[in-house]
Order: C-alpha cells, then structure tokens, then sequence
C-alpha cells in the first residue's frame, strides 16, 4: 500500500511538472554505491571496521573476565560466609552495570563515528556533484533508491565514481 502511494506521487508529480522539467536534465545516481566503491569510501569503512573488530575484541575480553569471575564467585559459595557472598555478589553486580554502560556508550561513539565519518564523504563528493551538474547541463540528480524506473544511461554513478577515485586519492 505504501509503494502504490509513492507510485501515484511520482505519477501526479510527473504530471504536473512535466512542463518545468522538459528543458532539465534529470539523472540518477547510486550513492551507496559510490560510498562502497570508491577509494575514499573504501578507506572510511575499512577504518570503522578496524575500529569495530577492536571494539568487539575488547568487549569478548571483558566479557570472558566477568564470567570467569562469576564462576570463581560461585565456587566460593559454600565455603565463605553469606554475608562475604552477599557482598561479592554485589561487587560483581556493579562490575557488570558498569560494563553495560561501558558496552553502550561504545556503541553510541562508534555510531557517532559513523555517522560523522559518512558526513565527511559526502561533504567532499557534493562539490565533484554540482561540477559534474553543471558540466553535464543536470538540472536534477535523485538518488538511485527513490526510482521506481528509470532508463539505465540516466544512472551517472560509474562516471562520478571514475571522476571521485581520480580527485579524491
């Protein structure tokens, strides 16, 4: 039902703009594409790869500590008195909040890295775009993912990659 509502949008839109449009260019292009593919993108995830494989490494480390101090903790059991039980049960309680919260605020300074690591590609390719816009007469480039149909010499995205990889190495 969604997609059938985006259909006859694009359609009316089509329609009524059809007149404005004539005289424009209008293109398409694949920017996940171009982030996965080109050399600068291809550095960027590697990066945040490395980073998150570190991350999770860390984590694994940390985790297997906490268990084997559960186990060393749950051997001592009947040995020690409950009160000294009851309180290394609570110490290790508060070993494992703090190692949650650890856990969840590398996820978000990794999510942010993403995210800021993404903003930095596509600051520097918007400039390589408009050239190429203005050097190809586009009067409109939509990203590839918002096309229903298009004819495939309408997709850009090989000629702004070849372009990216030669400007940005």
């Amino acid at each position: 039902m969604n997609n059938l509502k985006k259909i006859i949008i694009i359609i009316i839109f089509t329609i009524i703009n059809s007149n404005t449009f004539a005289s424009e260019k209008i293109n398409f292009i694949d920017l996940n594409y171009l982030f996965e593919n080109s050399i600068l993108g291809k550095k960027i995830l590697l990066n945040l790869n490395e980073t998150q494989s570190e991350t999770i490494k860390n984590l694994k480390l940390k985790e297997k500590n906490l268990i084997d101090e559960e186990n060393k903790i749950q051997k001592t059991k009947n040995i020690i008195s409950t009160e000294e039980f009851n309180t290394q049960v609570a110490a290790f309680k508060e070993k494992i909040n703090t190692f949650n919260k650890d856990k969840e605020t590398l996820s978000r300074n990794f999510n942010e890295k993403k995210i800021l690591e993404f903003k930095k590609f596509f600051d520097k390719i918007n400039p390589i775009l408009k050239d190429y816009m203005n050097e190809e007469s586009i009067g409109l480039l939509i990203e590839k993912k918002n096309i229903f149909i298009g004819k495939s010499s309408h997709d850009i995205t090989m000629n702004v990659l070849d372009i990216i990889n030669k400007k940005l190495k």
